[in-house]
């Protein structure tokens, strides 16, 4: 994992286990020639013991003499405005901050002090998740050709513990990890030592050969894969992948769902979950015309022999899961919105801009679709349906720009806005509407549906 030379970036939270590997790194440093830097990152969770996590983290490193960087942000807040669960947003700010600092110091190596026993945890997660072979996996050693590297996955946390402790190595003790508001320290606390008292005390050792296991039959299924990619892919252009139904069907469940995986991978940078590979093979026998979107500007689409993987940014038809505090580009127009608490006045019938009742939507994310052929809502002040197709006519919307204009949907797929003409009569304001929706759809000048001015 290491070579005489390399720069690292320690990731310290304080606690036993990275703690013990950065007294572990800076002790080959002379021997390795190896540069660290010590990275840590304040999620901001536990108010004053996270402020003297990162005050204890800064001391270790100016005490082994070596560059210290720390980064914050408030991961409940974000969470909350991404309808994201705190896990998930912790994880993906924690990794952006470690990767910026590997950018910016030059380093090529990221070392995190993840161990055997929450190998085993995550291998259980993704086990009653319905995970594929690749989540079974486990944690890997190395990720990202290296980039990524766990040398203490070896190690259960007991054996750190004890390494600390005859060392007389301090650390920071985190109260959260004796708590069960996550599934994780669930596996943790109840179903772990349940399994070492009562079927394997060496349960933590298993699942740690068992995803080498795993990852050698990951490896070997994902080679086949590449090897049929050639068969699979019927026309690439562009951004655009269209893959044989016929051919893929063809081939076995197991191998079906890495070619999907790794022209996804290969194409879009996106690592598909298992449930996602599922929801995309599902298209096969279902109507042409469905579509999945796959994140960060990507879709399958079922045609009538293929599937078509291609970016949704494209003109024509679209879909794509919306967050707040973010702006999207919809053909010559913006989209956007923002979670506020209800104001005295509600939002205008009509226009650019408009409010709707927040807890009447639902969960996050919406999603942001053009038009489609049978589409119906209520306009507000209407008692009845109207076809979005009839209203588009009645507004003076040309026929062949139709199918460019966009509705934001709920993920059931009601339609709450007709961008920028009419919201859904079932999501206006109320008396007992507590926080709103605002939303903004803002043509450039030369509009959405009219013609580029002259230059």
């Amino acid at each position: 994992m290491l070579r005489p030379g390399d720069r690292v970036v320690a990731a310290v939270s304080g606690g036993v286990d990275s703690v013990v590997l950065l007294h572990l790194l800076a002790g080959d440093r002379t021997r390795l020639r190896l540069e660290l830097v010590v990275a840590h990152f304040n999620h901001q969770l536990r108010g004053p013991e996270a402020d003297a996590d990162e005050r204890f983290v800064g001391a270790l490193a100016g005490k082994l003499g070596l560059n210290f960087r720390a980064g914050r942000a408030d991961v409940q807040s974000r969470a909350r405005e991404q309808r994201m669960g705190i896990e998930e947003t912790a994880r993906e700010l924690r990794y952006a901050f470690l990767h910026k600092v590997r950018e910016e110091t030059g380093a090529g190596r990221i070392a995190t002090g993840h161990n055997a026993d929450d190998n085993a945890e995550t291998m259980l997660l993704h086990l009653f998740r319905g995970a594929g072979v690749r989540g079974l996996a486990g944690i890997p050693v190395q990720r990202n050709e290296g980039v990524i590297i766990r040398p203490l996955l070896f190690a259960t946390r007991d054996e750190i513990a004890a390494y600390a402790i005859e060392q007389e190595i301090s650390f920071r003790e985190d109260a959260t990890n004796a708590e069960d508001d996550h599934a994780r320290n669930v596996i943790r606390h109840h179903i772990l030592p349940v399994v070492r008292s009562r079927v394997q005390p060496g349960v933590v050792r298993t699942l740690l050969r068992t995803a080498e296991v795993f990852r050698e039959l990951d490896s070997y299924l994902a080679q086949v894969a590449r090897t049929g990619l050639d068969q699979v892919i019927v026309r690439r252009t562009g951004e655009e992948v269209h893959l044989s139904l016929p051919i893929l069907l063809s081939f076995p469940s197991a191998i079906r769902q890495y070619l999907v995986m790794r022209v996804t991978e290969a194409t879009t940078g996106l690592r598909l979950r298992s449930d996602r590979v599922d929801a995309v093979l599902a298209m096969a026998s279902q109507q042409p015309g469905r579509r999945i979107d796959l994140g960060r500007g990507w879709e399958m689409i079922r045609e009538r022999d293929t599937l078509c993987l291609l970016a949704t940014r494209r003109a024509g038809p679209f879909a794509v899961q919306v967050s707040p505090e973010t702006e999207y580009a919809v053909g010559d127009a913006r989209f956007s919105f923002t979670i506020e608490q209800r104001r005295e006045r509600e939002g205008r019938s009509g226009g650019d801009e408009e409010q709707v009742d927040a807890e009447r939507t639902g969960i996050m994310p919406l999603v942001l679709r053009s038009w489609q052929p049978g589409d119906r809502f209520t306009p507000l002040g209407m008692a009845g349906t109207k076809k979005i197709s009839d209203f588009l006519v009645d507004a003076g919307i040309p026929l062949r720009e139709k199918h460019r204009h966009p509705v934001l949907v709920t993920p059931g797929g009601e339609i709450i806005w007709l961008c920028g003409l009419r919201i859904d009569e079932r999501f206006k304001i109320t008396g007992r509407t507590r926080q709103t929706l605002r939303l903004r759809f803002q043509r450039h000048a030369e509009g959405l549906h009219g013609e580029s001015p002259q230059s």
